[in-house]
């Protein structure tokens, strides 16, 4: 039934009784095909509703039963269970094919937004592929011999315990306890680096130099870090590392840590890369009293640094975590 109902003309008096009674019906039954702004029934969608173009304002609360995607992203999907407890982090390895697309992962992860993919180093967007259950699935199959890893976090199952079963070597007053065994300023130092927390995003340079120098440009960036006390925790990710116009001789450098590293010439963790020439494991190295990073690598002989024209420039990527001391 349309909303603007068609109506009859009276056209004789004989027939206007039911002209008019008919007439009637259809403009009860149009708006009975109308959205009731006071609710009153039927009110309620029975096909899509076309906003042409224009926006749905002063929206509130609501409820999603289907998919609510957004530039081909199942929003609903990526955010769904939600991880609540501890974590454990697992990696996945698969080789392509050029024709397989489903590959099933060891565990089932909390969500699609808990997957991390890189195809031989390069970094998958959400929208290039869908997770249902265990089962990863690309849009595109992987290539022959393309290198396929798959980095997830998943709820770790810890169990609970038995209240009976717990024990601590404090008693029933444990602020008592504390006092008893720790004057004010044993306390006071015990807990200073706690006091020196800070966790945040931190701005990553790649550059030819320690300082200033030649920077090169990166199609993505991700940097956090975690700092107690003069214990900083870095996480780095750089994608596409374009050099054009860095010195190639030159060692490579990520400067702007956000704090300077004390006069430890070093630092512990791991590095991941891709289209980047190395001669054997990649390391972090730390300067003295720098705010700078290289990535040594370890050949043969002693121990070398990355130069800028071991990177494939536009397509190099750097991945690293790593803690040092300020």
């Amino acid at each position: 039934m349309a909303k603007q109902p068609d109506l009859t003309d009276l056209t004789s008096n004989y027939s206007a009784q039911s002209v008019v009674n008919n007439n009637n019906q259809k403009i009860k039954d149009s708006f009975d095909n109308t959205v009731s702004r006071d609710g009153s029934a039927p009110n309620y969608m029975e096909a899509d509703f076309d906003l042409n173009s224009h926006d749905l304002l002063n929206g509130k609360d609501g409820d999603f039963s289907g998919d609510l995607t957004v530039r081909g992203v199942n929003l609903l999907e990526a955010i769904g269970g939600d991880v609540v407890g501890p974590v454990s982090a697992s990696r996945n390895t698969f080789t392509g094919d050029g024709s397989t697309v489903d590959f099933t992962l060891t565990k089932t992860p909390a969500g699609k937004g808990s997957l991390t993919i890189y195809l031989n180093g390069v970094y998958q967007n959400a929208n290039q592929w869908t997770l249902v259950g265990d089962t990863l699935t690309f849009s595109t199959a992987p290539g022959d011999a393309v290198n396929i890893e798959v980095y997830m976090l998943n709820q770790l199952d810890v169990g609970t315990a038995d209240a009976s079963n717990v024990t601590t070597s404090f008693g029933a007053d444990v602020d008592q306890e504390l006092q008893d065994r720790y004057t004010e300023t044993e306390a006071d130092a015990l807990f200073a680096p706690l006091a020196n927390f800070t966790s945040a995003t931190w701005t990553p340079v790649v550059s030819d130099a320690e300082t200033g120098g030649n920077v090169a440009t990166v199609s993505t960036t991700k940097a956090e870090y975690i700092q107690i006390g003069n214990l900083v925790h870095v996480a780095l990710v750089l994608t596409n590392i374009d050099t054009t116009g860095m010195t190639g001789g030159n060692d490579l450098y990520i400067q702007g840590l956000p704090t300077a590293a004390s006069n430890v010439n070093g630092a512990a963790g791991t590095v991941r890369t891709g289209q980047v020439a190395v001669s054997g494991p990649a390391f972090v190295q730390t300067g003295n009293a720098s705010s700078a990073i290289r990535i040594g690598e370890n050949g043969t002989g002693n121990a070398d640094f990355v130069v800028v024209s071991d990177l494939t420039s536009g397509s190099a990527d750097i991945q690293t975590n790593f803690f040092y001391f300020t």
